[in-house]
């Protein structure tokens, strides 16, 4: 940028006025005694940038009157106000965050019509610090090596855990063992299901089937309970309607004696039909035996049990001086019978009774 004096000379030269007549010298008054001559009487000067201090006649209840700004000086005045300093800037770059620049301040002169007050100001370019940087990152291959470290790690990670996690092959042996011990120690009258025959989860072949046989399933309800506790596995309800039929109809079972009889031959068991049996050789049976005692008991008086009026299978699972522990597969879920309540609803001394051929029964 040039200097001040280089803009100076570059200015175009002021016209030339036209050259006019001289006015004749206009002699002075001669002046009185005590007062002061021209050359004496002098005008304040007062700097252009500093206001006339004037006494304050405006009382103290009324607003102050601002004066009105002064108006922005000409580009002239800006130039020959200011002066510039061309030197770069230095930054110290191992010094973060605390930087020594050189930098020339601009300064402005009373002078100046930008002098606004009695104080200079410096004005100089704002700079900004650099930012820190982080580190550099790292290079594609050795982030990529080490991801496929950490994924290897994982994958052995979870095959070790797999591994300590899955029984070795003698655990079944042993559990199966286990199970098997508890079976035999357990009797066959604690094993007996409880299976509600309107339940459609029970084991029913098919909704149509279902549909049709959940009114009158009750004795084959029953028999499936003895057969599952036996441990047969072609025990379920829907298999045994099936073996069942034409002895049970929709209607109920026709005829129970040759139901009973055709669904242990198609099964491998042996079965004890018997009319003239006492409630005291059932609870021997269910007690002492374990074995499971099927009978049919009938409501002819419009008791509690009323629906039981057609008939109805359960089977006596226990028994105790005051009456008999029950599975029931109709909606009153009847667990137990008092002696008298079971003597009064028993319909004919019969019972069924399912045993596998290996078995030695013995009717006491």
């Amino acid at each position: 940028m040039p200097r001040d004096a280089e803009r100076r000379r570059q200015r175009p030269a002021p016209p030339k006025l036209p050259n006019t007549l001289s006015l004749p010298t206009i002699p002075a008054q001669p002046a009185e005694r005590g007062a002061p001559s021209s050359s004496q009487i002098s005008r304040p000067r007062i700097a252009p940038s500093q206001p006339v201090s004037r006494p304050r006649s405006v009382p103290q209840s009324q607003p102050r009157v601002r004066r009105a700004p002064e108006l922005l000086p000409t580009p002239d005045d800006w130039e020959d106000a200011y002066s510039y300093d061309d030197q770069d800037y230095k930054y110290d770059l191992d010094t973060a965050g605390e930087a020594t620049q050189r930098q020339s301040l601009i300064t402005v002169t009373p002078q100046s019509p930008m002098r606004a007050s009695g104080r200079q100001r410096a004005v100089g370019p704002v700079v900004t610090p650099p930012l820190r940087l982080g580190p550099p990152p790292r290079p594609l291959r050795r982030t990529l090596l080490w991801q496929m470290i950490l994924a290897l790690s994982a994958v052995l990670v979870l095959a070790l855990t797999v591994r300590s996690a899955t029984p070795p092959a003698s655990a079944y042996a042993s559990a199966f063992q286990a199970q098997s011990a508890s079976l035999v120690n357990q009797r066959v009258v604690d094993r007996v299901p409880i299976q509600t025959q309107i339940d459609p989860t029970i084991g029913y072949d098919s909704p149509q089937q279902y549909k049709e046989y959940s009114n009158a399933s009750c004795g084959a309800a029953s028999a499936s309970s003895v057969l599952l506790a036996w441990g047969d596995p072609k025990g379920r309800i829907g298999q045994v309607i099936d073996d069942m039929i034409p002895y049970l109809q929709p209607i109920g079972m026709v005829d129970p004696v040759h139901g009973f009889a055709q669904l242990a031959q198609r099964h491998g068991f042996k079965v004890v039909i018997t009319n003239n049996i006492t409630a005291a050789q059932i609870a021997e049976i269910v007690t002492v035996q374990g074995i499971p005692v099927i009978v049919g008991i009938r409501d002819t008086n419009g008791g509690y049990y009323s629906y039981f009026s057609p008939g109805h299978f359960l089977v006596i699972v226990g028994a105790d001086p005051n009456g008999f522990r029950v599975v029931d597969n109709s909606t009153y879920f009847v667990h137990y019978f008092p002696t008298a309540t079971f003597l009064s609803l028993w319909d004919r001394p019969r019972a069924v009774i399912y045993y596998p051929p290996s078995y030695n029964f013995q009717m006491p």
